[in-house]
Order: C-alpha cells, then sequence, then structure tokens
C-alpha cells in the first residue's frame, strides 16, 4: 500500500485507509511503533 505523508495541523501524518486498518485487525487508538528498514521504508507494528 502506498500513501503520501500529509500536513495535519502544524505536524505531519501519514493516513491509513479505514479497510486496511481493519484487515490488519488495527482500529482508532491503538499505539503502534514505527521503525526505518531502509531510507524510504517504515515498519509499524503494534
Amino acid at each position: 500500500m502506498k500513501t503520501s505523508i500529509r500536513k495535519i495541523g502544524n505536524s505531519q501524518g501519514v493516513l491509513i485507509p479505514k479497510p486496511f486498518l481493519a484487515q490488519v485487525g488495527m482500529k482508532i487508538g491503538d499505539i503502534v511503533s514505527i521503525s526505518r528498514l531502509k531510507t524510504t521504508e517504515l515498519l509499524f507494528e503494534n
């Protein structure tokens, strides 16, 4: 899945589509850990 970094107020964020969250068993409010795999690849874990 590809998405873009967007401006959210004075910060930046990544929007994750609701169907994708449901597919991986995540929901609003879940705590996630973000790791960098390569220069342009991120790993999200909950």
